[in-house]
């Protein structure tokens, strides 16, 4: 995966993943959020977009966390029975995916 990771990003990337569990469960607010460049681990493609973000507490504003977050902007070619889509209820090609990077789950992108 690695090998498909540099091709596709080149040689200057970095792994991402959500720190901690941190926050999990409690009220958060989002901090700063930025877009990275890349993005793999998770189905890449052109029409995925990869975001950072701070995790705040909820009461005093503390950085408690940094998230990872994919949004699939193309989802044409999944299977109508896709857990997203039945949750969601949505259709292939009808709607964007994006969902969190789980602490230990990880994608590839452009390093900073």
């Amino acid at each position: 995966m690695l090998d498909f990771d540099v091709e596709m990003l080149g040689d200057q990337i970095a792994v991402r993943s959500t720190e901690s569990a941190a926050g999990s469960g409690e009220g958060i607010r989002l901090g700063k959020i930025a877009g990275v460049d890349g993005g793999s681990g998770s189905g890449r493609s052109p029409a995925s977009t990869v975001y950072k973000a701070e995790i705040l507490d909820v009461d005093s504003d503390q950085k408690n966390n940094r998230g990872v977050k994919i949004c699939h902007l193309d989802t044409s070619d999944w299977s109508p029975n896709h857990g997203a889509f039945v949750t969601l209820v949505g259709k292939p090609g009808g709607m964007e995916v994006c969902h969190w990077i789980f602490q230990g789950d990880m994608t590839w992108t452009v390093a900073d």
